[in-house]
């Protein structure tokens, strides 16, 4: 049991926080000695709670709720996708489940 909502979420954080792999393994080998930096893969979440609770991105999409938001953003760095208040969604996104 935790006094408060913030050491709940600091121990999930703690529980779940990735670990970085050593910086060769993010190098390619090649046959002629050269050698190219490979981006890690993301691993995002793919399920969320079958919730509806509607939240605008700042790309313009209707999401079901913050789970498919998140998802979204992970699966969309480039497009740096946040929870838009005040905004208006121009489009809905298909489900997620």
């Amino acid at each position: 049991m935790y006094s408060n909502e913030c050491y709940m979420k600091r121990a999930k954080c703690a529980k779940n926080k990735p670990t970085d792999p050593p910086f060769w393994k993010n190098f390619k080998f090649s046959n002629d000695g050269s050698t190219t930096q490979e981006t890690p893969k993301r691993k995002c979440s793919s399920g969320c709670p079958d919730v509806e609770l509607p939240v605008c991105g700042s790309d313009g999409v209707r999401y079901g709720n913050p789970c498919e938001l998140k998802i979204a953003a992970c699966e969309h760095p480039e497009l740096n996708i946040v929870e838009a208040v005040g905004m208006g969604c121009r489009k809905s996104r298909v489900q997620l489940h």
